[in-house]
């Protein structure tokens, strides 16, 4: 049985017999994509050279070209047919997101999905380790329509379990994210893994869950949880933090954080005999709250923030009193005036307004504005691209004068 399993295992994790199935697990005739669409082109590979697929027309990775409008055409087919797939095996789902200050008044950029074999869909309940999947992931890019249509598919299907580390700040930016557009995605079926080894308002870190695995089930070519990237410098100033194309090292990052889920769900156990279908039902009750209450849902994580307002110094208070404003903002944005009160009971109002005049005390300190559009600065590598540029033309003319 375990040999047959194992087998099965390894034609799943076979990319090109996933493209040819069609939803109703029949044969499908591939011969457009495979003419138009060279998959070396438009993978990336984890540090555990796991492949992703990449999803976006245009630029999206580092060093790699954005597709042609046929090419784009067979990318969206094979994806598509991926996902059917998960659907068709009730399949538990790897997910990922990265973007800026995700949450009410954030926004993602980035998805990252890969089917998980340590977790059987229906209990939800600790399989035997058969190490990491290999099978294709998706990494998509969230400024195509194409792929948030995509994603929207994955975190509203019932029938694809999706297990996030840390899914609060996600699934509030897939709903009323991004400010200016928002996706108002409505993910069902979401574990939050976190949830099952802390409390809502006492999350335990990734990086100190790894700590707690053994040191032989650690990959030496998977790198520690280090951040790649210096939010705090950006968002304190109300600035991009990712750059797009994606640097490689923070693609690779994004598809990593999925193999470090995957260490956990592998190595580590829920307390109880429930699985993880307990997390899943906190999970469920807390995005209740955010979808019909987003006041109420907000209220606590701005209450914590402002006592960390008021415990630190430097860039951290700075960036903390960014997301107060800009989450207090979304929030005036997404839920119509007279109703944030009957959202809140007592003096809870008259709370929220005060922690939001703390942030706008401390923003003034430093000159910091927040656009009533909510729109973020340029990423710093692109700001010093056009000074320096306009520096050239300056001495340009200086020249030729």
């Amino acid at each position: 049985a375990m040999a047959k399993k194992r087998k099965g295992t390894a034609a799943v994790g076979n990319a090109s017999k996933v493209a040819r199935m069609d939803l109703d697990g029949g044969k499908k005739d591939t011969s457009c994509v495979a003419a138009t669409v060279n998959p070396a082109d438009f993978t990336a590979k984890s540090s555990l050279g796991v492949p992703f697929l990449v999803l976006s027309e245009r630029d999206f990775v580092a060093g790699r070209r954005p597709p042609s409008r046929e090419e784009w055409q067979g990318l969206q087919r094979t994806a598509a047919t991926l996902v059917s797939f998960w659907v068709q095996r009730n399949a538990v789902v790897l997910a990922d997101f990265e973007g800026e200050m995700p949450g009410i008044g954030g926004e993602l950029c980035c998805a990252a999905f890969q089917r998980n074999l340590a977790i059987e869909p229906k209990g939800l309940r600790q399989l035997q380790s058969q190490g990491f999947c290999r099978d294709m992931g998706l990494l998509i890019d969230l400024r195509c329509v194409e792929g948030v249509g995509l994603v929207r598919q994955i975190m509203e299907s019932p029938a694809i379990t999706k297990m996030i580390w840390g899914a609060d700040g996600d699934v509030a930016s897939l709903r009323y994210g991004p400010p200016a557009a928002p996706f108002s995605i409505s993910s069902a079926q979401v574990v939050d893994v976190q949830l099952a080894f802390s409390t809502p308002s006492r999350r335990l870190a990734m990086a100190k869950m790894l700590e707690r695995l053994p040191s032989e089930a650690k990959p030496v070519d998977l790198p520690s949880k280090d951040a790649a990237i210096d939010f705090t410098r950006s968002h304190a100033f109300n600035r991009r933090a990712l750059q797009l194309p994606l640097p490689t090292q923070v693609a690779t990052y994004a598809m990593d954080d999925l193999h470090r889920l995957d260490l956990v769900l592998q190595h580590q156990r829920p307390s109880g005999n429930a699985g993880y279908m307990q997390a899943l039902n906190v999970t469920d009750a807390l995005h209740c709250v955010l979808f019909q209450k987003p006041v109420v849902y907000c209220s606590d994580q701005l209450r914590r923030w402002h006592v960390t307002l008021h415990k630190i110094t430097g860039l951290g208070r700075q960036m903390k009193a960014v997301q107060i404003k800009r989450t207090m903002m979304a929030l005036k944005r997404c839920v119509p005036a007279d109703k944030i009160a009957t959202q809140l009971a007592g003096t809870e109002l008259a709370e929220l307004q005060a922690i939001e005049a703390d942030a706008d005390k401390a923003l003034a300190e430093v000159d910091v504005i927040i656009p009533d559009d909510l729109s973020l600065g340029a990423h710093e590598a692109q700001v010093t691209t056009a000074e320096a540029g306009a520096q050239g033309q300056v001495t340009g003319l200086a020249l030729f004068d």
